[in-house]
């Protein structure tokens, strides 16, 4: 219901936020390059100052997909 009620606007951005469980700032620093077999490759922005691993692997969700894949078109 949260999707439906969304504005069309921010629609992508839900669907990334609770496809991923991305931060904000994570969200909006990916590029096609962390996108990698079926994964998005997500830079751990809060915890990468002393934390052992600096990215984690996130699969991609169809819905996420296809918001990708459509982003991607229109560029």
């Amino acid at each position: 219901r949260l999707l439906a009620a969304a504005d069309e606007e921010y629609r992508d951005y839900l669907i990334g936020y609770l496809y991923t469980g991305a931060r904000k700032e994570e969200l909006l620093s990916l590029t096609w390059d962390d996108l990698q077999n079926g994964h998005l490759r997500i830079t751990n922005i809060k915890t990468q100052r002393g934390y052992k691993d600096k990215y984690r692997k996130v699969p991609v969700h169809p819905m996420l997909a296809e918001v990708l894949a459509r982003r991607k078109a229109a560029e």
